[in-house]
């Protein structure tokens, strides 16, 4: 790669007369140093770069049919979990997604082997799995997502003024009848806080028996039938969309009334219900399909010998009922500890190392013990008859939310090699496990689920909100991916601190997303749905974006890499802890001879601007050590500040047991390695494209997942014969010279013991005069764009252009001017240009419309530019 100004110069020998095309200029296309043209005034065009990272960041949130609303509906989704609200005449509710596991029935991972929660650090306490055929119940059948709430009036020969409307929403629905919902009330006349009141049943019927919460009515639906009570009700009063998985039911009862005459209810205003709401299997007679041992194609499994109701899902479930932990995880658990704690936690009842991965701990505990009384909701009738705009939903602190995705998986390139995705809603079994056998679900290995994809277009994220958060000054932003097996609660489960720390303490937001699954290693949908979760996060809050940062913890820290190196521009800092270089376990540790087309090693380049922090142990069984030594030797090389800290006698998981992120937070606020600002506009980018790396569907590619550059360069595409394509290019307005790094190692001790050794910027040697001069090298590029103005070059004044190529290429200049290219064949090619003019239009007044558009080049072996940096100057040789 070359770097010195006066080196090209003194090759000048070596320069090919350049072709010059004008794009947009009258006159000939054709290079000619005798043209009469005049070049376009400036100020002309309304030519600017593109905004980092991928245009899909930038959208408005999009809406899945599930948050659309059909006649008689027209409240907003409250897109938050565990929350409720009033609006528009409307109670609603919003549950989680994929958090239909049912009850806890063994204390282990007992087969059948539950989808998506069968991996170890994501799994659910909840043990019920689906039946058999995916083609009906994909997994998710029962989901809950949103349950409504209004009075309507009752037809004309009903000798009721008022009656109730419920519309039930579901996280998937392929047949309309698949799944079974019913919905307790308890009318509490006198206090709407004590359930059992006079003519309260105990057993719902229905197969559910002793809930637990005694109530007057159940209306019990399964979208193409409805009872009340036991008695059906006509076709006219349920109905269900299956394109928007919704099932609304028209109950012919009198809602309280708000002045107390009539049909009595609770609470403050004398006129609430207490409602209560469970999901399950349809048996297609109109009851809850009983859960057996083992699931078959039409009844699910998973109950274990237990008396547990055949419940999936509960509604009505607050944030503060749904705990998250591993409660035994501490500062001086050691590695030869681990076994006993993960034994441990899963005495909890969960099937995973931790609970409340899946926010249904609380759920799977009390369907254990067939005690849901505490889950309920107490919907005023006054409040809907107001019209009263009431919302509980968290302004601080953990919030789970979701939002939807702007594509249908359904027929979807999946970009691994496995062939388009089959589903478009519930969860697909990636795993290749096609045998449905009692035998065939009870060995499926335990690292299966990291294949699973949750294919539905409405998709989890969640984001920590800082207690001095000001919507009107915004808050840093630190994202977050989970790791392998894990999901878009983990950190919250395993490392609290690691939330408080880089969180509550920086008075930064916190984004993790769910990112399609367990294991998807953020590329193709997994990446889009990261930046759909940003996205929403952006629509929802206000972000300061020069100071956004990332990082992560296994696959998470490989998702540090990969983001900051595709998107610099977004990013001031990155901080990855066990991180692999990698998603192919060789691919670090052979310094990219083998590997996956992801492997980050190759696009190491581009991180010139990103300062990093890694953290690895030396005794990882997961990522071996040697992986993360040989890419950050690769930065050492590049020059680039960053710091490898080795720390012995930690394995893969010691880092999230101890949960001590201290010197991550300085790292993160500036205390070295940079001040954790994002760079902008740098004098100079270095930035090579990968395509293999690129998503693979033309869908995400129309939503900017191409990894074709940053800052002020763009449109990289690289030549036929080359895998990537490189442009280092540097503007030299403000003169230009290397940083001064230094490399070093060391030992540290925060968090514990360690070695580290990285390289440091330690300032600037003196640049020289500033020039109006854009030296570009090119290696296996065919195309790039530069954009003049934003690498603070003047198109109005006559400027000097230096390309050095490996091959043929063609350089666009694009900015006020329009768009001028460059056609440079291998060597060296120099060229003076006037871009523009100042004139009509121009931003700098006058009359300057000169004879000729380009000006001619100086004669071999004359300095085109004095000022440059000499050789040899302040840094002498160094390869700094």
């Amino acid at each position: 790669m070359h770097d010195d100004r006066n080196g090209i110069a003194r090759r000048s020998v070596l320069r090919t007369a350049g072709t010059l095309v004008g794009l947009g200029v009258a006159g000939s296309a054709a290079a000619d140093h005798g043209r009469t043209d005049a070049p376009p005034a400036c100020g002309s065009a309304d030519n600017t770069s593109p905004r980092p990272g991928p245009s899909v960041l930038y959208d408005s949130p999009a809406v899945a049919p599930q948050f659309e609303n059909g006649p008689g509906w027209s409240a907003d989704p409250l897109l938050v979990s565990g929350a409720t609200g009033y609006e528009d005449g409307e109670f609603r509710y919003q549950d989680w997604v994929y958090d239909d596991h049912g009850a806890d029935t063994s204390p282990t991972r007992t087969p059948p082997t539950a989808q998506p929660s069968n991996t170890v650090y994501g799994g659910a306490t909840g043990d019920y799995v689906y039946p058999t055929d995916d083609e009906v119940y994909r997994h998710n059948a029962a989901d809950l997502l949103e349950v409504r709430c209004r009075v309507v009036d009752a037809p004309a020969d009903s000798d009721r003024d008022e009656e109730v409307a419920y519309r039930i929403t579901l996280n998937t629905m392929v047949e309309p009848d698949a799944a079974i919902v019913a919905l307790g009330i308890d009318t509490g006349a006198d206090n709407v806080t004590v359930s059992g009141n006079d003519g309260a049943v105990e057993d719902w019927g229905y197969g559910l028996g002793d809930l637990g919460a005694p109530v007057e009515h159940r209306v019990v639906t399964w979208g193409t039938g409805a009872e009340l009570d036991g008695e059906a009700l006509g076709d006219d009063r349920v109905s269900v969309d299956t394109e928007r998985n919704q099932i609304e039911v028209r109950v012919p009862i009198e809602p309280p009334a708000t002045d107390g005459s009539g049909v009595g209810g609770g609470g403050e205003s004398g006129a609430a219900w207490r409602h209560y709401c469970v999901t399950g299997i349809h048996d297609g007679d109109g009851a809850f399909a009983p859960v057996a041992n083992r699931p078959s194609a039409d009844q699910p499994g998973g109950v274990n010998g237990s008396d547990a109701p055949p419940v999936f899902n509960v509604g009505f479930r607050s944030p503060d009922q749904e705990p998250m932990g591993a409660p035994q995880f501490d500062e001086d658990t050691g590695p030869g500890d681990l076994l006993g704690e993960v034994e441990e936690t899963q005495l909890n009842g969960s099937r995973a190392v931790g609970f409340g991965h899946w926010r249904e701990h609380g759920q799977a505990k009390a369907l254990a013990d067939r005690l849901l009384l505490g889950f309920h909701a107490d919907i005023d009738f006054a409040k809907l008859r107001e019209g009263v705009t009431e919302v509980d939903v968290p302004t601080e602190g953990f919030v789970d939310r979701l939002y939807a995705s702007r594509v249908d998986l359904e027929g979807l390139d999946s970009g691994t090699g496995a062939g388009p995705y089959e589903y478009g809603e519930g969860i697909e079994d990636r795993a290749g496990n096609t045998d449905q056998s009692v035998a065939g679900r009870d060995f499926e290995l335990a690292s299966a689920g990291h294949e699973d994809v949750l294919s539905g277009r409405v998709q989890p994220y969640s984001v920590y909100v800082p207690s001095d958060y000001d919507p009107d000054e915004g808050a840093p932003l630190h994202v977050h991916p989970h790791s392998l097996s894990g999901t878009y609660n983990q950190y919250e489960v395993y490392s609290p601190d690691l939330i408080q720390e880089l969180g509550e303490e920086r008075g930064a937001m916190i984004l993790t997303p769910e990112a399609r699954g367990p294991g998807q290693w953020y590329h193709d949908v997994a990446e889009l749905a990261v930046f759909e979760a940003w996205a929403d996060l952006r629509a929802r809050y206000t972000v300061d974006e020069d100071r956004v940062t990332v990082g992560g913890y296994s696959m998470g820290g490989y998702a540090t890499y990969r983001f900051a190196s595709h998107y610099p521009d977004l990013f001031a800092k990155g901080f990855a802890t066990v991180g692999p270089p990698d998603e192919d376990p060789a691919g670090g540790p052979t310094d990219d001879l083998v590997g996956s087309r992801h492997n980050v090693m190759q696009v190491s380049d581009n991180l010139r601007h990103v300062p990093l922090l890694m953290w690895n142990g030396a005794n990882d069984e997961l990522v071996p050590v040697t992986g993360p030594v040989n890419y950050a030797q690769q930065l050492r090389d590049h020059g680039y500040p960053h710091e490898l800290d080795v720390f012995p006698g930690y394995d893969h998981f010691l880092f999230a047991v101890r949960d001590n992120w201290e010197r991550g937070k300085r790292f993160l606020d500036g205390a070295f390695l940079g001040d954790g600002t994002v760079t902008r506009a740098p004098e100079r980018v270095t930035y090579r494209a990968v395509p293999a790396m690129d998503a693979v569907a033309p869908e995400l590619r129309d939503l900017g997942l191409v990894h074709d550059g940053a800052y002020w360069v763009h449109d990289i595409t690289p030549r036929e014969d080359a895998g990537s394509g490189l442009v280092d290019a540097i503007s030299r307005v403000e003169g230009y010279a290397e940083p001064l790094a230094e490399d070093f190692r060391g030992f540290g001790r925060d968090p514990d013991p360690h070695l580290k050794r990285g390289t440091r910027v330690l300032g600037r040697p003196d640049a020289g005069a500033g020039a109006n001069e854009l030296d570009v090298t090119l290696e296996g590029a065919g195309e790039a764009t530069v954009y003049v103005e934003e690498a603070g070059l003047d198109p109005t004044q006559p400027l000097t252009l230096v390309v050095e190529s490996d091959g043929p290429a063609t350089l666009t200049l694009m900015g006020s001017f329009g768009e001028r290219a460059v056609e440079v064949d291998a060597g060296t090619t120099e060229r003076t240009l006037r871009l523009c003019a100042r004139g009509q239009g121009g931003p700098g007044g006058g009359d300057e419309n000169r004879a000729a558009a380009d000006l001619p080049v100086e004669p071999p072996g004359v300095p085109a530019d004095e000022g440059a940096a000499a050789d040899g100057g302040l840094l002498g040789g160094s390869p700094f």
